[in-house]
């Protein structure tokens, strides 16, 4: 029994696709009652029948033999633009009670500038994920019960990276993904992955993000956590991301950051300082700008020191004596309370603001000086670019609002 067939239409639960068979040829005998054969199913077009599809256009040239009502079929799969290879597909089903198992394995795909790009792959991404680079394996596993379709997958990530206009760039995300329901494209709870560089418009290095993706649409949030400046920024939690939202607010929780670290992060010129700040404050995520939204910082019981090493401004300092005696006391200060403000947009104008109040030994016998500071600068092009986010203008800014201090008041030293 030979027989071609023209233009074949499959639909229904037992095909989660909408798929059109451009030709189906076969090949077969019937031999006491039963059907062997073998066919091929030629320029196989399958698209998915979400109104938002969750990936392109295929394309797949299949292999099969009948074996009474048992059907196997494998072939390779190929995204319908560009022509380019990407899964090997098999299946095993028995035509009579619709029971049976199917795989989809994916090559190694390499995303590269001016090659594969996650936009190719699904337009769910597109303006979302762009410059993609490193690579992303996949095997999926599915199980058909009387005509109902289900499945598993694992995606292996591997040194990938993109641009993104809500979050900026990222790269060296590692991780594998265990998806539970790979039909409705979501995951098991607490899927891993760890990111080596991530910059919204400051730079952090080495985060672990503890997720779960449902529906493909959000992410919800577990942990995502980074080491900053000697100490952690982590996102307080649960929270929920939406991958195609316009604006997200979450707050963020900074514990036992270094002074020391802070400065050389921000790139504050001159200062040496020794300490750590700890607080909460929220963040937006708005288009491609990250907001801080009025963050609050302070020192530990414990306090700290700073010391200005710049040159003083002579024209300030010999204006008047209480100038030159607050450049003086920033050379070795003590402080016994650290507030630190920032608000803004990290990836433009930012407002970092800081009150000090403490003293130095050997300036007004002890006495306190209340420093309020305030610098305003486009702060990531300042740190990408690593020059200095201020000049020492804003010492004189702050001994021109006359620091509070008491020459009368005798102080105890709490570094002695």
């Amino acid at each position: 029994i030979s027989a071609v067939l023209s233009q074949t239409k499959l639909a229904g639960s037992l095909v989660p696709a909408n798929v059109v068979i451009g030709e189906t040829r076969l090949d077969g005998t019937l031999a006491r009652g039963r059907f062997r054969a073998t066919g091929q199913a030629l320029e196989v077009s399958i698209n998915d029948t979400d109104p938002d599809p969750r990936y392109r256009p295929l394309l797949a040239t299949f292999d099969g033999v009948f074996d009474g009502p048992n059907l196997t079929m494998s072939g390779p799969v190929f995204l319908a633009s560009p022509n380019i290879q990407v899964a090997d597909a098999t299946l095993d089903l028995n035509l009579l009670t619709l029971n049976g198992q199917g795989e989809v394995n994916s090559h190694d795909l390499q995303f590269q500038p001016y090659g594969l790009q996650p936009k190719t792959l699904s337009d769910r991404v597109r303006g979302l994920l762009t410059n993609g680079r490193g690579s992303i394996r996949a095997t999926s596993a599915f199980a058909v019960n009387q005509g109902v379709v289900t499945g598993t997958g694992n995606v292996t990530i591997t040194d990938f990276g993109f641009d993104s206009q809500r979050l900026g760039s990222a790269d060296g995300i590692n991780g594998s993904l265990y998806f539970d329901n790979l039909i409705a494209l979501t995951t098991a709870p607490s899927q891993r992955v760890t990111i080596a560089q991530l910059d919204p418009g400051l730079p952090l290095e080495n985060g672990e993000l503890l997720f779960q993706l449902v529906g493909g649409t959000k992410v919800l949030i577990e942990k995502a956590e980074w080491p900053l400046a000697g100490g952690t920024l982590s996102l307080i939690t649960p929270a929920t991301w939406t991958i195609s939202g316009g604006r997200e607010l979450y707050r963020i929780d900074a514990r036992n950051i270094e002074l020391s670290q802070l400065v050389a992060v921000l790139s504050l010129p001159d200062i040496v300082a020794e300490g750590t700040v700890s607080g909460q404050f929220p963040i937006e995520l708005s288009g491609g700008n990250t907001f801080i939204r009025d963050a609050h910082l302070a020192a530990d019981s414990k306090g700290g020191t700073l010391s200005y090493t710049g040159a003083i401004s002579e024209p300030a300092a010999e204006s008047d004596e209480r100038v030159r005696a607050a450049f003086d006391a920033l050379r070795d200060f003590r402080f016994k309370v650290l507030e630190i403000g920032i608000d803004g947009n990290l990836v433009d104008d930012i407002v970092v603001s800081m009150r000090l109040l403490g003293r130095n030994p050997k300036v007004y016998g002890g006495a306190d000086f209340d420093f309020r500071i305030s610098i305003d600068s486009k702060l990531a092009q300042l740190i990408r670019s690593g020059r200095s986010a201020a000049t020492t203008s804003w010492i004189a800014d702050v001994v021109a609002t006359e620091p509070e201090i008491d020459e009368g008041q005798e102080t105890e030293d709490p570094f002695n």
